[in-house]
């Protein structure tokens, strides 16, 4: 599972792609205007919905954007100020 950190500052356009979604993130600075990447706040709220995701990804419900074998409607979940997102998207490999 493809995860990312992106600035929320007016105007940034940063996106930062990591291994995972981890508690040393928190507060890590955007390399381009310098906000904050991930807030304590954020970090806590997301951690239940990724760990849900995972579940629905090892159950072969949908699939990942990284998985070579992904075909159909890909998924795509976030959170930030308390809101979470989906979006949907058709992928052909």
């Amino acid at each position: 599972m493809k995860m990312s950190l992106m600035c929320d500052a007016s105007g940034c356009d940063h996106i930062e792609y990591v291994d995972g979604i981890t508690s040393d993130l928190i507060g890590k600075p955007c390399p381009k205007c310098g906000e904050n990447l991930l807030t304590d706040e954020d970090y806590k709220e997301s951690m239940p919905i990724f760990a849900a995701w995972k579940i629905i990804l090892a159950m072969g419900i949908i699939s990942s954007p990284d998985d070579p074998r992904s075909e159909g409607t890909l998924v795509e979940v976030r959170h930030h100020d308390g809101e979470t997102t989906v979006k949907t998207k058709v992928h052909k490999p």
